[in-house]
C-alpha cells in the first residue's frame, strides 16, 4: 500500500527532471551572451564553409542574438510541453527528443560563433577550429530528454482482420469522414519553419547571400511536411481520398471499381517503408505511428496502408460500397 503513492509519482519525477534538462540549450545560450556581452562587437562570425578557417560573412551580433534566442525558447517551450504530455500521446518523447535537438543545435551554433569571434583579432579573421563539437551537446542533451521521458501507453491491437460490410437498404447511399493529425509531423513542420526563419534573419543581417539556399530548401522540406498533417479520409460514392486539409494535395485517390476489399490491421512502419507518406515493395502508406489501421487491396495493383484511429467503420463503409463481382 505504501509503495503505490512513490511507483505512481515515479513518471513525474523523470518527466521533471526531463523538463529540467531540456532547459539546458536555452540557458546555455542566455548565460553564454551575458558573460560575452562587454566584449563582443556589434558584428560577429557568421557561416563557414570549407575548412571553416575564415567566415563567410558577418552578422548584427545581438540582433542575431535574440533570433536565436527567440527560436531555442519556442522549442524548449514546445519540448516541455511534449514531455509533460504524459501517456496520451505514445510519441512525445521522440517528439521532445527532436524539438530539444533542434534548439539545442541553434544555441551551440550561436554559442560556437561567438567564441571564435571573441578569440579572433577582428570577426572577419574568425576561425571556428574544433569550437563544431560543441554541437555535441545538444545530441547529448536530446538524448537524456528522450530516455528520460517516460514512453506513452500504447494501444492494444489485434492483427489483421476482414470487415464486414454495412448493412445497406436498396439505394441507400453512406459516407465516412475523419481527420487524421500528426503531432510528430506538426513539430517537424514547425521546427523546419523555425529554421528557414532563421536564415532568412541570418541573411538579412549579414551580407551572407547563401541564405537563400537554407530558406527555400527548408521552406520546401516544411511545405512537405505539412502537407502529411493534418489530412482528411473519405470514403463515399466516389472511392476512398486521402487528401492533405492545408495544401489540398491528393494523397491517395481509389475508385470503388478499383477496389478487392478493405481489411483492418496494426500498421507496422518498417513493413511499409517507415513514417510518412511511403513508397515500398509493400506498396503505398500514410503511417503517422504504429497502429490501427486500413489497407486496401486492389485489383491488379498493389496494397495501400494508412493509419486511422477508427479503421473499424472505415473499413466496412467502404466494403458496403464496393460493388461485388
Amino acid at each position: 500500500m505504501t509503495a503505490t503513492p512513490a511507483r505512481n509519482s515515479m513518471p513525474l519525477l523523470r518527466r521533471s527532471a526531463a523538463s529540467a534538462v531540456a532547459c539546458l540549450p536555452i540557458a546555455a545560450l542566455l548565460v553564454t551572451g551575458l558573460l560575452l556581452q562587454p566584449v563582443l562587437g556589434s558584428e560577429m562570425a557568421i557561416h563557414w564553409s570549407g575548412d571553416a578557417s575564415a567566415p563567410d560573412g558577418l552578422s548584427a551580433t545581438w540582433e542575431l542574438f535574440w533570433a536565436f534566442a527567440g527560436i531555442t525558447l519556442a522549442l524548449t517551450l514546445g519540448t516541455i510541453a511534449l514531455i509533460m504530455a504524459g501517456p496520451h500521446f505514445r510519441s512525445g518523447r521522440l517528439s521532445a527528443m527532436i524539438t530539444s535537438l533542434t534548439g539545442g543545435i541553434l544555441a551551440t551554433a550561436w554559442i560556437a560563433s561567438a567564441w571564435a569571434t571573441v578569440d579572433a583579432p577582428a570577426p572577419a579573421e574568425a576561425s571556428l577550429g574544433a569550437r563544431p563539437i560543441i554541437l555535441a551537446a545538444a545530441a547529448v542533451v536530446a538524448a537524456l530528454v528522450f530516455l528520460l521521458t517516460p514512453p506513452g501507453a500504447s494501444r492494444a491491437i489485434e492483427g489483421e482482420s476482414e470487415t464486414d460490410a454495412l448493412e445497406l437498404a436498396p439505394g441507400e447511399r453512406v459516407a465516412w469522414s475523419t481527420r487524421i493529425s500528426s503531432p510528430l509531423f506538426t513539430i517537424i513542420a514547425v521546427a523546419l519553419v523555425a529554421l528557414a526563419s532563421l536564415c532568412a534573419i541570418v541573411g538579412a543581417t549579414s551580407n551572407t547571400g547563401g541564405m537563400l539556399v537554407g530558406v527555400v530548401t527548408f521552406g520546401i522540406a516544411a511545405l512537405s511536411t505539412l502537407a502529411l498533417t493534418p489530412v482528411q479520409l473519405t470514403v463515399d460514392h466516389r472511392g476512398i481520398r486521402l487528401t492533405s486539409v492545408i495544401l489540398r494535395i491528393p494523397l491517395v485517390r481509389v475508385g470503388l471499381a478499383s477496389i478487392e476489399n478493405v481489411t483492418t490491421d496494426t500498421i507496422e512502419p518498417g513493413q511499409w517503408g517507415g513514417w510518412g507518406y511511403r513508397i515500398s515493395g509493400s506498396g503505398r502508406a500514410y503511417i503517422t505511428r504504429r497502429g490501427p489501421g486500413i489497407i486496401i487491396y486492389r485489383h491488379n495493383a498493389s496494397p495501400i496502408a494508412i493509419t486511422v484511429p477508427d479503421p473499424q467503420q472505415a473499413a466496412a463503409t467502404a466494403n458496403a460500397l464496393t460493388p461485388t463481382a
